[in-house]
């Protein structure tokens, strides 16, 4: 593996675990209610990407259960859910106060 290959792959696995505490701070950050279905769908998910990066086989990873190749496609998945949930899952309308 190129070492400009490595850099990338150790950047991704910081990245993805600062995303995933984002993701579980994001409902106190947004203000959202904490029992909204939005609030269960980011939480979900930035505890996903969490754990995920805990059990990939890399230098950040505690269980090493799972290859990167593995990972990569979860990370897709999750990413590719998070964007479309608001348009497949129903979200109830609510009015400014």
């Amino acid at each position: 593996m190129k070492l400009r290959n490595k850099k990338k792959i150790e950047l991704h696995n910081y990245v993805d675990y600062s995303i995933g505490a984002l993701l579980l701070f994001s409902p106190t950050l947004f203000s959202l209610e904490s029992k909204s279905i939005e609030s269960k769908i980011i939480l979900t998910i930035g505890l996903s990407v969490i754990l995920l990066n805990l059990i990939t086989t890399h230098r950040l990873g505690l269980a090493k259960i799972l290859n990167k190749k593995a990972h990569l496609k979860v990370d897709l998945f999750l990413g590719w859910f998070l964007a479309v949930s608001s348009s497949i899952l129903p979200v109830p309308k609510r009015t400014p106060t």
